[in-house]
Formats: C-alpha cells, sequence, structure tokens
C-alpha cells in the first residue's frame, strides 16, 4: 500500500484541488522546508508523482503543521528537488533548468527563470540578498533579489 497516498487522501476536506491520488499516483518526497520564524504554522513540501500522468512530473505543496492538513498544493511539469522559503515567497529548484517562485498561500507561480544547470541540486538564500543555485555541471548561477540571473561562477 502506498502510505504517502493513504496520508494525503485523509486531507480530503481540504480546498485544494490537489489530489493526485485520484489518479494512483506514486508520490515520493524530496524536500519539506520550514520557515525559521518559530510562530510559523507552514511546512513547504515537494518531490515527485509517478504514475499520475503519461510523463510523470512533481509537486509543490504547503501544509499546516498543528492540524497536519494539506492547505494548498498544485502539480508541475518538473519535479522540484529542493525548496526554500526567503520571507516572501516559496522557490524550487528542479530536475529542468528553470528556477520557480510561489506565493506560500496560493501557490501561484510568480516568476519562472531559466538557470545554467541542467538538474538544480543546491540553493542558497539569504532575506533580500543573493541567491545561489548549483546542480549538474560545474556552474553556480547567482541570482539577485529581484529574481534576474547576475553571473554565474564556473568551479573548476
Amino acid at each position: 500500500m502506498n502510505n504517502n497516498s493513504t496520508v494525503m487522501r485523509s486531507q480530503e476536506a481540504s480546498n485544494s484541488k490537489f489530489k493526485p491520488w485520484e489518479n494512483n499516483a506514486s508520490l515520493w518526497l524530496s524536500h519539506i522546508d520550514s520557515p525559521t520564524d518559530i510562530s510559523s504554522s507552514f511546512w513547504g513540501v515537494c518531490g515527485g508523482a509517478e504514475g499520475g500522468s503519461k510523463r510523470g512530473g512533481g509537486f509543490v505543496t504547503t501544509w499546516h503543521a498543528q492540524t497536519r492538513s494539506l492547505f494548498c498544493g498544485t502539480t508541475t511539469r518538473e519535479t522540484p528537488q529542493r525548496m526554500v522559503y526567503d520571507g516572501i515567497d516559496l522557490t524550487t529548484i528542479a530536475n529542468e533548468g528553470v528556477v520557480s517562485h510561489w506565493t506560500p498561500s496560493t501557490l501561484n507561480r510568480t516568476s519562472r527563470v531559466q538557470c545554467s544547470p541542467p538538474s538544480s541540486y543546491a540553493i542558497a538564500t539569504q532575506e533580500d540578498g543573493p541567491t545561489a543555485i548549483g546542480g549538474v555541471g560545474r556552474v553556480v548561477d547567482i541570482f539577485s533579489p529581484m529574481r534576474n540571473k547576475m553571473y554565474s561562477l564556473s568551479v573548476k
């Protein structure tokens, strides 16, 4: 039995339209992020879905920690591999050469920016500061707080 489907199926009372278990998708988690603010009660969770569509894909969700309920969710073409909350948006990197920014309360994608690594695994960010993204290959991209790629560093 798929435990991920069982856990998420119990949250069907949620207002979210994210219900991959209806297509018998097998979900797996790649990252969980919680804000550093101890008073925050929401977690961001992302990962992949196999069997839910013809080509797979992934998902991004937010969860209310105290009630253990799904707050919001969306499916993605790419499979998010890491996420981080910067105090304003959720940022995901994935198995495509893109960086996506999401509004946490609605999970509307506010931007999708190309990056050099074809598949990203590492992200470091500072509130109101630059964001560094690395992954497959020897290039680390540096983005401004305005989400523009400032430059790339080549690691030799």
